[in-house]
């Protein structure tokens, strides 16, 4: 998963996949929001520019973690053009979490 990884890794990524792929074709992406509850309880390590040693929340026991902005999103998927752009968000009420996430729909330019 491109979210469990750094944001370097994640942009490199989709800038290397990008050529292999025809003009037209979709990419269909997810990844977690900036304003998820999960990252207040991990690391942030910002030669790499993601959270780690989460010690609570759903993140606990995974490894690095990209929690990622729209200024990001637009750098991530120079070349792409965004078809549909969403942010998708629960909040538990008894824990106080919101665990909210991306959904892009891409079409390779």
């Amino acid at each position: 998963s491109t979210t469990h990884s750094s944001m370097d890794q994640v942009e490199r990524f989709y800038q290397s996949l990008r050529p292999s792929l025809s003009a037209g074709a979709q990419v269909f992406w997810q990844g977690f929001h900036w304003d998820n509850s999960g990252r207040q309880f991990g690391k942030y390590d910002a030669t790499n520019q993601c959270w780690s040693d989460f010690t609570s929340g759903v993140f606990e026991h995974l490894g690095p973690t990209v929690f990622f902005q729209d200024t990001d999103l637009k750098r991530i998927f120079e070349g792409y053009k965004i078809e549909s752009k969403r942010i998708v968000s629960d909040h538990d009420i008894e824990r106080d979490y919101t665990h909210s996430y991306w959904m892009l729909e891409l079409t390779v330019l």
